[in-house]
């Protein structure tokens, strides 16, 4: 059995129960994780403009379409980081490209 004291935040001692009744700490975990990202990803939303924060397309204004998947991703400037470093190390910097995928086509 796990205990907390008295005055721990209510929520330590919400997940102290849970725990104690069986859960498993990294599916409570997962599910904090997942709860918190939506909640993030709400408030993006409310914005009028969202821009990428930082990486190879920082600046970028991400139009309302590309919301529905991976928001934080692509709002940070981590989305697609593998094809982001490639074209950095392959290609001369530029102001514009063409990306001829699927998906957002960043």
């Amino acid at each position: 059995m796990y205990f907390v004291p008295d005055a721990a935040p209510q929520e330590d001692k919400a997940i102290c129960e849970l725990v104690n009744r069986g859960f498993s700490p990294g599916l409570l975990y997962k599910a904090a994780y997942a709860f918190y990202r939506v909640n993030l990803e709400d408030q993006l939303r409310t914005k009028r403009r969202i821009e990428v924060d930082s990486g190879l397309f920082q600046g970028m204004i991400l139009s309302p379409e590309v919301l529905a998947s991976q928001l934080l991703p692509k709002f940070l400037g981590t989305y697609e980081k593998e094809v982001q470093d490639y074209m950095c190390q392959c290609f001369e910097p530029c102001s514009r490209f063409i990306d001829i995928g699927c998906a957002e086509g960043f």
